[in-house]
């Protein structure tokens, strides 16, 4: 395989990889959140402010363009999936 070759596969691996994280960390939202509401008391508190620090941006990208009634709903969408009670 040349340099040129190398570099060009290198170069689509960086693209795909930017891709996948623009895609994967919105939607990652949801499971996220339904990951700390399993969470007992003590480390929730915790999660919880790990949740709002690391997905600020999706929050406030919903707030710019209006559509952060479509991002509660995802979320709550997931949540929905939370049991009601624990066993």
């Amino acid at each position: 395989m040349s340099d040129e070759a190398k570099k060009r596969r290198r170069a689509r691996v960086v693209v795909w990889a930017a891709v996948a994280l623009l895609v994967l960390y919105p939607v990652s939202v949801g499971p996220v959140k339904l990951i700390g509401w399993h969470l007992d008391g003590d480390h929730r508190g915790a999660w919880t402010r790990f949740f709002e620090e690391a997905y600020r941006p999706v929050a406030n990208a919903g707030h710019r363009t209006g559509l952060s009634w479509l991002v509660n709903l995802y979320v709550d969408t997931w949540l929905s999936l939370a049991p009601t009670h624990f066993d």
